[in-house]
Formats: structure tokens, C-alpha cells, sequence
């Protein structure tokens, strides 16, 4: 008190996190030209810049997510757009994005809050807004532990085809990243439409790794495959299409999010009928 420095002009002075605060004071209509005033705001202003502090935490924790979900999209694109690579740079490469994959997943699962309900590290995009449909993902305890479980599993898969690949490396190692993807979004999908498309995108990498790198009866299997695989999906699809016209009906509000629909009340007949349609699409 009584100097010509105010505490904004110290605040400005401090590289980082001292203009960050700067801003919010303003942000929030703290002038600070005065001691005084430095006392009576610093709390209104500490309150302001934690809950600053948490919104940039909570993005960051987001944008890993979504990092994790599309890394085997750019390990993918990243091996048809390096054409002359060898096959051991592949398997390199492609274990190196694994075990890339599986480190941010570790340090995701340290920062999830198994006592907090609902979803964490949530983004929710518009895709089809006519339909209700978004880009919706997020972690929950339900989740949590078989996304930790495929992020483990990928450099081990990756690793155990060193030998066991020689044809067609880097169209196998690219089906291995797509899988990947295809099987964490269905893990990580909160919107019901979603689901449906990581779930039917799973089946393209199984279908080709069945039929080019099988065994001797692959092309019986790969059939076999498709049949088995059209029948269910068609299950899939009219129990998804019956839920998401009832609860429309029900409540007027067209939508595919899966805690709008699991809160949907339905007929016990109707709910064994749905049960038994995804449990055979399942199976």
C-alpha cells in the first residue's frame, strides 16, 4: 500500500500463470488498482481461476480419450501413406503406436474417479441433428476396465504376429489398428446410432484377417462368418430402430443416447423381446 505498483502490474509481471490470473480478475471485473481491493477480490478470483484450472483439466482429459479412440486411424493412414516401408519397420511402427496407446490409456485409468457416477472425460458432438444423434463418448465404470483391458491386449496381439505374418504385413498390421479403433468405440460409444457403427466397422478387419490370413478352410469360414455376423446385425438393428421409435413416441424427443433410452419404460414382454434380439446379435 502506498507504492506505485499495483497488484495487477505485479500479477502482468509474472510470466504464465500470473497473466492467466490477470485476465480472469478482469475476466470477472476485479481491478486491483488498490491493496484494498486485492483483499476483498483475491478469494471471488481464486474461485474464478480454479474452476478455470478444472475446465482446462477436464478438456485436456477429453482430448486424450479421443486421442486414444483415433490413434490406430493415424497409425493407419500413416502406413498407406508410407508406401516403401519394410515389414519390420511396420511391426515396429505399428508396436510403437500400441504401446503409445496403451501409456495414455494407463495414465487416463490413474486419473478416473471410480467414486464419481456417470461419465468421465465425456465429449459430446452433434453429428445427425434431425435424428438426435451425436458424437458421444466418455468413460464409466462399466467401461473403464475393458477399454484398459484392448489397450493392453494391443501391443501383445501386435507383438505375438512378428512371426506369425509374412504375408501382406502392412495390409494385416493395417487391420489390426482398424479393429482396434472399431472395438474401443464400441467400448466408448454413449449414443446408441454410434455403437451400431463401430460395432458393423469391427466386422470389416475380422471378415479381410479371416479370409486372407486363415487357415485352409478360410473361405468357408469367412462365409460362415458373414452369415452369422448378417443375421445378428439385422437383430441388432431392429431392436435398436424398435427402442429409439418407442421412447420417440413415448416422450416426443427423438434421440440415441444411451442414458435417455435405458431410462425408457418398457413392457416387461417388450423388454425380453428386445433382450433376446441384442443377446443373439451378441452371440
Amino acid at each position: 500500500q502506498g507504492s506505485r505498483y499495483t497488484a495487477q502490474t505485479f500479477l502482468d509481471a509474472i510470466p504464465g500463470t500470473g497473466g492467466i490470473i490477470s485476465a480472469i480478475a478482469r475476466k470477472v471485473g476485479c481491478d486491483w488498482k488498490t491493496a484494498d481491493s486485492w483483499v476483498h477480490d483475491f478469494p471471488t478470483v481464486r474461485r474464478a481461476y480454479d474452476a478455470e484450472c478444472e475446465a482446462m483439466l477436464d478438456l485436456a482429459e477429453s482430448t486424450v480419450l479421443n486421442l486414444i479412440l483415433w490413434l490406430p486411424v493415424l497409425g493407419m493412414l500413416a502406413l498407406a501413406l508410407a508406401p516403401r516401408l519394410s515389414d519390420r519397420a511396420v511391426r515396429g511402427f505399428t508396436f510403437g503406436v500400441m504401446l503409445l496407446q496403451l501409456v495414455l490409456t494407463a495414465w487416463l485409468y490413474a486419473r478416473f474417479d471410480g467414486a464419481v457416477p456417470g461419465l468421465q472425460f465425456e465429449t459430446r458432438v452433434s453429428w445427425i441433428g434431425d435424428w438426435g444423434v451425436n458424437y458421444h463418448i466418455g468413460l464409466d465404470g462399466l467401461n473403464v476396465l475393458l477399454v484398459a483391458l484392448t489397450a493392453f491386449l494391443g501391443p501383445l496381439v501386435v507383438a505375438g504376429a512378428f512371426s506369425a505374418i509374412t504375408q501382406s504385413v502392412k495390409l494385416f498390421y493395417a487391420m489390426v489398428f482398424f479393429i482396434q479403433f472399431a472395438m474401443l468405440g464400441t467400448f466408448l460409444a454413449q449414443d446408441l446410432f454410434l455403437f451400431y457403427v463401430f460395432w458393423e466397422a469391427m466386422l470389416i478387419p475380422m471378415f479381410l484377417i479371416i479370409g486372407i490370413w486363415g487357415g485352409e478352410r478360410r473361405i468357408y469360414a469367412t462365409l460362415k462368418f458373414v452369415l452369422y455376423t448378417a443375421f445378428g446385425s439385422i437383430l441388432m438393428l431392429a431392436a435398436l430402430i424398435y427402442l429409439v421409435l418407442y421412447t420417440h413416441g413415448s416422450s416426443g424427443y427423438m434421440t440415441f443416447d444411451l442414458r435417455h433410452l435405458s431410462g425408457s419404460q418398457l413392457p416387461l414382454n417388450t423388454q425380453l423381446w428386445l433382450l433376446s434380439a441384442f443377446a443373439l446379435s451378441f452371440a
